[in-house]
């Protein structure tokens, strides 16, 4: 039942992460945003008539969402001035709940509603302008318009099939990483290698007996041993199959539906399918030109891609690393890795997804390094590759399905996920 009163607003405490609108316009361009039966009424009262050139939202099945135009931007966006016609001519408060809490994303949970935010805004990823605790009085008036359904029971996940996570546990797990992360007397691919490590560990470990404190103490144990290993297996290159499916998933983190995919008619529908069925298998292949995808043009070769190197200059590689550093604490504070906020899948199988989506994310970059002409990234290369890992994180159904789990206990096997982290380093 919907409740118009106040809940409690958990917004993840990230240091050194803050945010205001920089007015790049790509939100209105990359979304597809919905409207409420009052916010579409409200948009006919406001008069636009003919000025916009279209009509100002369609309808898509039983959905209405604002309409955009043929390169994909909103209708409503002054591609001049990069602001938004209702907000200029209505102010802030006027324009949809949807495009007003972005780039924030509120979960409802037991305790109130859980914040986190998107880093495919370019505001978030350079972390410039206010402090996130400015945006509460905003968060809170967004959501008592909403239906505050909360979640079954804790917003805990199951360690292993069958076993949940107390509070107490996964808090544990979240605060060890997170340290983890946050220590900066290791180099981050070693922080990154040795955190797929302890999580591929932590996913065999017999739980029947190992609870509360006898968990964190194998958990430190854990941690202590990967603080000193060497992880040799790094230096064994990825296999031509890891490749594949990890150029598969990078794929799948891709591909999005848009407004016009939405409206297409049954044949229209079913080519663009086997399109997507063909570009799948094309990347897993991973011969000739890589196919088009959104937000990369495609056409440089696979072998192109697989000669850039990590960032070799000292400016980016601090910029990277505070953007990684960001990236992962707050996905991890806001518990979107996992449980009720990553397709209710267990704790240790979510982190796994949530790692190998970063050796994505790497991939990605550096395809976007080599259609440039860059034979090493920079911190445009590493955005790109990790806005497109964060935007279909947890909202692509393709990504929540039994192949995903098949693809990650391939991946599991002979230190696929530790090889491929290594190989597509970002730093």
């Amino acid at each position: 039942m919907s409740r118009k009163r106040s809940l409690k607003i958990l917004m993840p405490s990230v240091p050194d992460q803050r945010w205001s609108c920089r007015l790049c316009g790509r939100c209105c361009c990359e979304l597809v945003e919905h409207l409420t039966d009052e916010e579409r009424r409200r948009i006919d009262r406001q008069g636009w008539g003919d000025s916009l050139g279209a009509a100002p939202y369609v309808r898509i099945g039983k959905s209405i969402v604002l309409n955009k135009r043929d390169n994909g931007a909103c209708v409503f966006l002054d591609e001049k001035t990069k602001r938004c016609r209702i907000h200029e001519r209505f102010g802030e408060r006027a324009k949809p709940a949807a495009c007003r809490i972005y780039p924030f994303f509120v979960r409802d949970v037991p305790q109130g509603w859980q914040v986190s935010w998107r880093f495919d805004c370019p505001g978030i990823a350079a972390s410039r302008g206010a402090p996130m605790s400015d945006y509460l009085p905003l968060l809170n008036e967004l959501t008592r318009t909403l239906g505050h359904e909360g979640a079954t029971g804790d917003d805990c996940p199951q360690i292993v099939p069958g076993i949940r996570a107390t509070e107490d546990e996964t808090r544990m797990i979240i605060d060890r990483l997170v340290g983890w992360f946050e220590d900066r007397s290791q180099t981050m691919r070693h922080r990154m290698i040795g955190a797929a490590s302890l999580t591929a560990t932590l996913s065999q470990a017999d739980y029947t007996n190992v609870r509360e404190d006898r968990m964190a103490e194998l958990v430190g144990l854990l941690l202590e041993a990967v603080r000193c290993d060497d992880h040799q297996s790094q230096d064994d290159p990825p296999s031509p199959t890891q490749r594949g499916l990890l150029r598969e998933l990078a794929f799948a983190h891709a591909e999005h539906v848009t407004i016009a995919d939405m409206n297409a008619g049954f044949f229209q529908r079913t080519t663009r399918k086997l399109s997507q069925v063909r570009a799948a298998r094309r990347f897993r292949l991973g011969v000739g030109a890589v196919p088009a995808i959104p937000g990369f043009d495609g056409g440089v070769d696979f072998t192109a891609v697989e000669r850039v190197q990590p960032m070799c200059s000292d400016k980016d590689t601090k910029s990277v690393e505070s953007l990684i550093i960001r990236f992962v604490c707050q996905r991890l504070k806001a518990r979107s890795v996992f449980g009720y906020g990553y397709y209710g899948w267990p704790m240790f199988l979510g982190l796994m997804a949530f790692w190998v989506s970063i050796a994505a994310a790497g991939w990605l970059a550096r395809v976007h390094a080599a259609t440039a002409g860059r034979s090493s990234l920079i911190y445009e290369d590493v955005f790109e590759g990790l806005r497109i890992a964060d935007r279909s994180a947890g909202r692509s159904p393709t990504l929540g399905t039994r192949a995903e789990r098949l693809r990650l206990k391939y991946l599991a096997d002979d230190d696929g996920l530790i090889k491929l982290l290594h190989h597509y380093a970002l730093v």
